[in-house]
C-alpha cells in the first residue's frame, strides 16, 4: 500500500465500506471501521487536504485503511507518492491524531 491516500480513496473507501457493512439496529449505528474512516475524511475536509499520510494515522485509522482501501491504486496517486506530481504532502499536520495532510489548491 502507498504511503499517501487521497481524499477521493478514502472517500471510495467509505462508499465501499457502508456496502458491505451497512448501517445497524433502531439507531443506525456504523461499524468501527466505516466510523473511522468517516472521521479521517471529515479531518481531511475541515483541513481542506487532498490527502492524508498513511504513516501519521493511528492504530484504528491503519486497519480501516488497510481492510478498505484496494491495494492497486491509480497511476496518478502513485505519481504523487513517488514525487512527481506538485501538490505532494507538505507537512501540514493536524492536532488530534498528528495526521500529515495536504491542503487543497483549487480556491
Amino acid at each position: 500500500m502507498s504511503s499517501w491516500i487521497s481524499i477521493g480513496e478514502l472517500e471510495s473507501a467509505i462508499n465501499r465500506a457502508r456496502a458491505a457493512q451497512p448501517a445497524s439496529g433502531a439507531e443506525g449505528s456504523l461499524t468501527r471501521e466505516v466510523a473511522t474512516l468517516g472521521g479521517l475524511y471529515g479531518r481531511l475536509i475541515w483541513e481542506r487536504a487532498e490527502g492524508v499520510d498513511v504513516s501519521t494515522l493511528n492504530d484504528a485509522q491503519r486497519v480501516a485503511v488497510e481492510l478498505w482501501v484496494p491495494a492497486g491504486r491509480s497511476e496518478a496517486v502513485s505519481r504523487r507518492v513517488a514525487g512527481g506530481c506538485s501538490g505532494e504532502p507538505t507537512g501540514r499536520s493536524v492536532g488530534a491524531h498528528g495526521a500529515q495532510l495536504t491542503p487543497r489548491h483549487d480556491d
